[in-house]
C-alpha cells in the first residue's frame, strides 16, 4: 500500500466513522475488528431471548469485551444509563472470563465529564477488571493495521500511485463524457460566467507576468553575454586580434539570446 492509497482509506474510514449509527455503525464494527484480529476475535450475535448477553464481540487473548454505542446523538444522561446497563449486564454474563470491557462510541470528540468520571468510578470499584473506551483514533488505528486486502473488503479499491501515473487522457474521457450526460441537479446553484470586467483584469495581470518573465530572460541573457565579453580569453594560435574575437563571441551570444527571448 503506497501513501495515495492510504490516504484515500483514512478518508473512507473517517466516513464511515461519522456516518454510520446505531446497529449499521455496531455491524462495521465487528466487521473491522474481524479482519484486524482475525481468529483471535469472536463476534457475538444476538440470538433468541437471550440477546447477545451484552456482548457484540471478544477477544480471546486478552478476554476483552467489546460494547458498541452510536446514537445519532450523544446525550449525557442516555449516555451513563447505556454505560450501567451494558458492564453491569456483562459481568454477570461473562464472569471470570471477563478481564477487560471495552465500551466503543461513535463521538470522535470525546465523552462529556460526567460519562468520563462515571468511567473511573466503575475502575475503582471493579479493579483489577480492565476498563476501557474506544473511539477514532483507536478504531483509526485498527484500520491501518491491515493488509490491502482486507482495506479493499472494507472500503472498496483505492487507486495507488503506479496506475494514476499511468492514466492518459484517453482514460479520462470516458468520465468525461459520462458527465456530460449527466442532467444538473436542481439544488446545484446556477453557473454564471464571471463578469467582462473580471475577465478583462484577469487577462491584464497574465500579459503582465508574461511581459515581466520575458524581462527577466532578457536581462539574466544580457548578464551572460556581458560576462563572457568580460571573461573571453583570446585563442591561441589564432590570426584573428581580440577586437576580432570579442566581435564574433558577440554576434554569436545575440543569436542565442535572440532565440531565448523570442
Amino acid at each position: 500500500m503506497d501513501e495515495l492509497q492510504r490516504s484515500i482509506y483514512v478518508d473512507r474510514f473517517r466516513l464511515a466513522f461519522h456516518t454510520k449509527k446505531g446497529t449499521a455503525f455496531q455491524d462495521w464494527f465487528v466487521l473491522l475488528a474481524g479482519h484486524a484480529l482475525g481468529a483471535d476475535f469472536e463476534e457475538v450475535r444476538p440470538y433468541g431471548p437471550y440477546g447477545d448477553l451484552k456482548c457484540d464481540g471478544r477477544r480471546i487473548s486478552s478476554g476483552s469485551v467489546f460494547q458498541c454505542y452510536a446514537p445519532d446523538a450523544m446525550k449525557e444522561a442516555d449516555l451513563i444509563a447505556k454505560v450501567d446497563e451494558d458492564f453491569h449486564g456483562a459481568r454477570a454474563h461473562w464472569g471470570d472470563n471477563m478481564k477487560e470491557w471495552v465500551f466503543v462510541h461513535n463521538d470522535g470528540r470525546g465523552l462529556p465529564p460526567n460519562a468520563v468520571q462515571h468511567l473511573d468510578g466503575l475502575r475503582q470499584a471493579h479493579a483489577p477488571l480492565h476498563i476501557a473506551s474506544w473511539s477514532e483514533p483507536e478504531l483509526l488505528d485498527l484500520t491501518m493495521m491491515l493488509d490491502l486486502a482486507a482495506l479493499q473488503a472494507l472500503f472498496g479499491p483505492a487507486a495507488s500511485i503506479a496506475i494514476v501515473d499511468r492514466l492518459v487522457m484517453s482514460d479520462l474521457v470516458p468520465i468525461i463524457e459520462a458527465l456530460q450526460r449527466q442532467e444538473p441537479n436542481p439544488s446545484d446553484p446556477p453557473l454564471t460566467p464571471p463578469s467582462p470586467e473580471k475577465l478583462e483584469k484577469k487577462r491584464a495581470i497574465r500579459t503582465s507576468n508574461v511581459s515581466s518573465c520575458r524581462r527577466s530572460r532578457t536581462a539574466r541573457a544580457s548578464a551572460t553575454v556581458s560576462f563572457v565579453l568580460r571573461s573571453a580569453a583570446l585563442p591561441k594560435n589564432r590570426p584573428r586580434s581580440p577586437c576580432q574575437n570579442t566581435k564574433l563571441w558577440s554576434v554569436k551570444l545575440t543569436k542565442l539570446l535572440a532565440r531565448s527571448t523570442g
